[in-house]
Parts: structure tokens; C-alpha cells; sequence
């Protein structure tokens, strides 16, 4: 047997499904399995730890060990403090692409923010993004109004292909590159439709008309989409709380005024860092608050700060989820789910 110190982790794939993680201490020795879906529950602990430390390589062994025992009742012994190498290669070996994971590591030992966060002159900026809708009004990227149309109405037909290249759906040029776009987008006949996780031009189908789960799409992590508190960026720890000082007050268009409290739930392909893209549900919203936000640059803190539910009941029909209010209640703890019929038609395939 490979002979290891009191203070090694030995990482060894032991399967397509499960990794082995070995951790070995003077005394003892065992040994986990970790389930496919262990990587998103490592994103969530790993990223609900405090933004304002710099969690040790101690503490990050903590994390990985309550999210991986299967059970409570668990004899473990002591764990010990793997490298922070021993860790990202902990990371590499999860069912998740691991570039994304290498990166929340990173991050979090090189926090604190970046100071183009804090700066109110040339600082960080602030984009929007939302669900383009078949059938509705939304704006190509160079800020050209379009409509969406259907399949039946558009000139040509583009399809949208899943992992496999098989087609998802039939939609219009313009539709598939909002879909790519914005990562999300909504059919005319319910379906909705998220970019497959590490693709930029892959999709799949997430949930049908009344759905009560994957109501607003998928972030980058466990926790699903949720209006006016989510934003994407690529320099800062998912789960982490931010206090933006201009959205604070705002406006929203029905009749709620917003904390100035937001979480980073997502992340973005077609941009850098530097730059919070914040979510809301339409293009109308969009346009709505585009004239009442100053896009150009904003003031960032992190905070611990209470994220409200923003949702109505009009933001539960147009993304043809169930309109009922408990639905509503649902959406701040709404967590990423793959669909039965889509994980039969991948494994069938």
C-alpha cells in the first residue's frame, strides 16, 4: 500500500459516478464515497462561508466533510489538513467541470473584493439580464428591437441542440441567440430552456408549463434564479451577499422597493470581471429600470444582508410556472433540479 503522511489526502477516481477520497490521519483511516451530486452540495457550503476570512485549508476540509458524509451517524476520524493543491484536485475529480470550482478556490483565498467594487469613479459596472420569451418584444446585443417570433412565423429555423446534438426545440434565429445570450429562455408553449452547465451553445429542457420547480432558471450553482436578488460575476464567491448602495431604494415598477441586498447566484460566459449582471424576469423589466439605474458604475460591499422576495404573481405568468401563491413562497429556496424526461432521454440515448 502507498505509503502516506500523517497529513496527506489520497484522491483516486473510482468510478464515473463517485469519487474516493481517502482521508488518513495517525491513528485511522476512511474512506467516502461522493455521490454525482456532491459537487453542487460542496458549491453551496463552500460558498455560504463568510466572504470577510479567508478560509484556511482547515476550514475548507471542514466544508468538504459535511457535505460529503452521508449521515450524521457517521464514525469519521479526525480530518486532517490537506494542501490546497490536495483540495483543487479533490475539486478536479467531481462530476462538475472543474474550471468552475478551481476558480470559486481560488477566489476565496484571495479574498477580500476587488477594489473595482469599491470604487464609485471607474469602478464595477452593472448590466441586466432576463428570459427572452418566444412571441414577445425583446433587443438583439447591438440594442436593436426584435421580435421573437415562433418557428411557424420566422424566415429561418435554427434548432436548439442538447449535449448529444439532439434537437431540443425548432426556434427562430433571433431566439436562439437571446437563448445563448441570456442562458435561459422561455417557449411559447411553456417549455423552459437553460444552456447546458459548462456550454455556451448547448441547452436543455429544465421544466414544462406549471411548473413548480426551476421557476426562473438555473444560476451557476444549487440555487436557482431569483428576480432582483440574483446576480452573475466571475470574480466573486457564489452564495455571497452584497450590498449594492444604488439599487437600494429603487423603484421596481410594482409597488416594491428594493433593500439593496443581492446574492451572487450566477455567472457569465460573454463577460469579465469587474461587473455585476443583475436579473430580472422581462424585457420590460429591463426597460424599466433601465431608466432608473446608472449602469456605467456602482459601489459594491459585502454583507451580510437579508435577500427579499421580489416575486409576483405576474413574474409566475409570463414564465408560465404555477400561478398560485404558494408558488411564490417557493422561489427563494428553489434549487436546481434535472427533469425526469430529460435525464430518460440522455440515458436512453
Amino acid at each position: 500500500m502507498e505509503q502516506l503522511s500523517p497529513t496527506s489526502t489520497k484522491v483516486e477516481l473510482l468510478s464515473p459516478t463517485s469519487t474516493k477520497v481517502e482521508l488518513l490521519s495517525s491513528m485511522s483511516m476512511e474512506k467516502i464515497l461522493l455521490p454525482l451530486s456532491s459537487s453542487s452540495k460542496l458549491a453551496s457550503s463552500l460558498s455560504s462561508s463568510s466572504a470577510e476570512t479567508i478560509p484556511t485549508a482547515s476550514s475548507l476540509t471542514s466544508i468538504i466533510s459535511s457535505s460529503f458524509l452521508p449521515s450524521p451517524s457517521l464514525s469519521v476520524a479526525p480530518l486532517v489538513t490537506p494542501s490546497v493543491d490536495q483540495l483543487l484536485r479533490i475539486f478536479n475529480n467531481t462530476d462538475t467541470p472543474p474550471d468552475h470550482f478551481l476558480k470559486g478556490i481560488r477566489e476565496h483565498l484571495h479574498w477580500p473584493l476587488r477594489k473595482c467594487y469599491r470604487r464609485r469613479r471607474q469602478g464595477a459596472s452593472l448590466s441586466m439580464y432576463w428570459i427572452p420569451k418566444e412571441g414577445e418584444w425583446d433587443e438583439t446585443e447591438d440594442g436593436k428591437r426584435v421580435l421573437l417570433q415562433n418557428n411557424d412565423g420566422a424566415v429561418s429555423v435554427t434548432p436548439l441542440l442538447d449535449p448529444m446534438d439532439h434537437p431540443v426545440a425548432n426556434v427562430s434565429q433571433d431566439l436562439w441567440h437571446k437563448c445563448r445570450m441570456e442562458g435561459t429562455c422561455l417557449l411559447k408553449n411553456g417549455d423552459l430552456i437553460n444552456l447546458a452547465q459548462g456550454y455556451t451553445d448547448r441547452f436543455v429542457v429544465i421544466g414544462k408549463k406549471h411548473r413548480r420547480q426551476n421557476i426562473f432558471g438555473w444560476g451557476a450553482g444549487l440555487q436557482n434564479l431569483r428576480p432582483y436578488v440574483s446576480v452573475a460575476a466571475n470574480d466573486i464567491p457564489l452564495g455571497t451577499t452584497l450590498y449594492v448602495r444604488e439599487l437600494h431604494g429603487l423603484e421596481l415598477g410594482n409597488g416594491q422597493i428594493h433593500n439593496g441586498c443581492v446574492s451572487v447566484d450566477d455567472d457569465g460566459w460573454s463577460f469579465g470581471g469587474c461587473q455585476l449582471d443583475f436579473f430580472v424576469v422581462s424585457y420590460v423589466d429591463h426597460l424599466w429600470l433601465d431608466r432608473e439605474l446608472d449602469l456605467d458604475h456602482i459601489s459594491v460591499t459585502p454583507r451580510k444582508c437579508d435577500v427579499l422576495n421580489y416575486s409576483t404573481m405576474d413574474h409566475l405568468k409570463y414564465m408560465n410556472a404555477d400561478p398560485h401563491l404558494e408558488t411564490l413562497s417557493l422561489v427563494m429556496n428553489d434549487t436546481m433540479v434535472w427533469p425526469n424526461d430529460t435525464l430518460s432521454t440522455w440515458l436512453l440515448a
